[in-house]
């Protein structure tokens, strides 16, 4: 038996209905479509823009950068600070393009909002260096303060890191001014400053990509708690040391003044019986007065110069035998009637060898120490000794001259 006509009249009617209703879900469909359409195509059009205003400004970003590094690197030394090592970056075109455009961000004016496009890490020796550049840079700088931060303090007990201090910098009004630096009056800079064990961890963070303690698994959780304290232990025993070797100098400079030198022979109380006693500024003077020229290191390499040669002047005193200050000052005094002569003789025969020797006070005092010990020197001892000077012959000539 057939359907009725009243069942007919009633699948007619839901079967338009059904027809209606999904003609409204194409709709529907069909307007957010489009509606994502056009908001795709509004996004990538200000994509585009962004991409070509930043293409064109990079350049001067460029400039601000490698500009920013060395007046860093200037500031630094003046006040006497030296750190490991300073890293410099621009952001390229598809960093910037790729967090302009990352989830979670919405930038009004990328260009103006985002503050890392010009980065620089300055890696420091210990956390108290840290502190000190971070006061020299808030000095130097104006400081963004809404957008810097120092990531340590503000770790939580559940996170692992060992994280730096980030200042977002402009140019100070009187710098700014300057026609050298008008073009980057604009621009904003990172800087980031962490000590060269931070910077190993982060390193080596960036492998894991753990971030809390509830992402890591449970195997794992202690023994990268235990690296990370022994990281944060290592800088600040570092920091002790450092201050531990400070202390050390001073209490050898107290003992010199007072003329106690019998105590050990180190870099430490060499430097601190040289500042004493201007010992070495005293023979370069004569050195100088025999003909030897007068030596002016280049800007910020005197320190390095007189490092590097005291520690050859150590190795010098160890070679023959000598052990103490108060020996180190026995030396000097056997041969101080002598010495001028012997500087002499050295500049002579210098000049028949087309040189002419520089007055570098360890160098020169390091002379006189071979000629005061040279019973206990042979041609082979010597010639190791001062193998990459340029005086070894010389040198050579006065100490064991021909019969």
């Amino acid at each position: 038996m057939g359907p009725t006509k009243r069942q007919s009249s009633d699948r007619e009617q839901l079967a338009k209905k059904r027809a209606a209703r999904i003609a409204a879900l194409r709709s529907s469909l069909e307007n957010e479509r489009e509606s994502y359409d056009s908001t795709l195509a509004i996004e990538t059009e200000l994509i585009d823009t962004w991409r070509e205003q930043y293409q064109e400004l990079r350049p001067t970003c460029q400039e601000f950068t490698y500009k920013l590094r060395q007046l860093l690197s200037d500031i630094l030394r003046n006040r006497g600070l030296e750190p490991s090592q300073i890293e410099m970056r621009t952001k390229t075109v598809e960093s910037f393009v790729e967090k302009a455009r990352r989830d979670g961000k919405r930038y009004c004016d990328p260009i103006k909002d985002i503050t890392d496009l010009i980065g620089l890490r300055i890696i420091a020796y210990d956390k108290e260096e840290v502190d000190s550049i971070g006061d020299l840079i808030e000095e130097e700088f104006t400081i963004d303060y809404d957008h810097s931060a120092d990531k340590s303090r503000t770790l939580e007990l559940d996170r692992f890191g060992y994280l730096s201090i980030h200042y977002v910098v402009r140019l100070k009004d009187e710098r700014a001014k300057l026609t050298e630096w008008q073009a980057f009056a604009p621009l904003r800079a990172e800087i980031q400053i962490r000590t060269v064990l931070q910077h190993a961890w982060a390193a080596i963070d960036h492998r894991f990509r753990y971030k809390t303690t509830t992402e890591i698994p449970t195997h794992l959780r202690r023994k990268l708690f235990r690296l990370s304290a022994l990281l944060e232990l290592a800088d600040e025993e570092f920091l002790n040391l450092k201050r531990l070797k400070e202390q050390a100098a001073r209490d050898y400079a107290t003992q010199v003044e007072a003329g106690e030198l019998d105590m050990e022979l180190n870099l430490t109380s060499l430097a601190a019986y040289f500042s004493q006693t201007k010992e070495h500024e005293y023979w370069a003077k004569v050195s100088r007065s025999v003909g030897f020229k007068a030596y002016s290191p280049p800007s910020g390499l005197d320190e390095e110069v007189q490092d590097i040669s005291r520690r050859r002047l150590l190795q010098i005193l160890r070679a023959m035998e000598i052990t103490s200050l108060e020996e180190v000052a026995d030396s000097l005094e056997r041969i101080h009637d002598e010495g001028k002569d012997v500087l002499a003789k050295v500049c002579e025969s210098a000049g028949n060898h087309g040189l002419t020797p520089l007055a570098i006070p360890y160098v020169v005092v390091g002379i006189l120490i071979l000629y005061a010990c040279k019973e206990n020197l042979t041609k082979s001892l010597l010639r190791e000794l001062i193998a990459k000077s340029p005086l070894i012959k010389p040198i050579e000539e006065v100490l064991f001259p021909k019969k």
